[in-house]
């Protein structure tokens, strides 16, 4: 079943909280209480969303977390991948080859791994599609049709 991280839904609330917010900088303190999450969580998830370069922080009195690109530069692939690392389908998904080939026994026999490539770039291309704009104002409108014409030109 594919479904979001309990640790990814919550950057997806953090994110559309600060981009909604018309504070400069949130407190771990301030968006974990406005969000009901715990804040050793907040922490964390500051600290990856921070590491890779989606938020900023500042330090002081007056200091704490802001977004450090626009809202709309801010895709729901990437915000996933900072908090989940690499997108990946299935086995068959990764970027590595050699990874590939390590982890998937059947790689050799197997007849679905084209269709669930396309499956997979097909999801990235929609998250690509929404951002953190998109959710924290549900302004989400999937071009479904781009997507699928997207995949289909990589597969031929």
């Amino acid at each position: 079943m594919l479904s979001l991280s309990r640790k990814s839904d919550y950057a997806l609330l953090a994110l559309a909280e600060m981009a909604r917010g018309e504070d400069c900088s949130l407190s771990i303190r301030m968006l974990a209480d406005r969000l009901s999450v715990p804040p050793r969580m907040m922490t964390n998830i500051l600290n990856s969303l921070t590491h890779r370069g989606l938020v900023k922080s500042c330090r002081g009195s007056q200091g704490g977390y802001s977004l450090a690109l626009s809202p709309k530069e801010i895709t729901v692939l990437a915000l996933l991948e900072a908090i989940e690392g690499p997108t990946q389908l299935a086995l068959c998904c990764c970027e590595n080859e050699a990874s590939e080939t390590e982890q998937c026994r059947i790689k050799n026999v197997c007849e679905i791994k084209a269709p669930i490539r396309q499956i997979h770039d097909g999801i990235c291309e929609l998250l690509r599609q929404v951002t953190v704009h998109d959710i924290a104002f549900n302004h989400v409108n999937l071009n479904v049709g781009a997507a699928v014409s997207l995949v289909r030109g990589k597969a031929n």
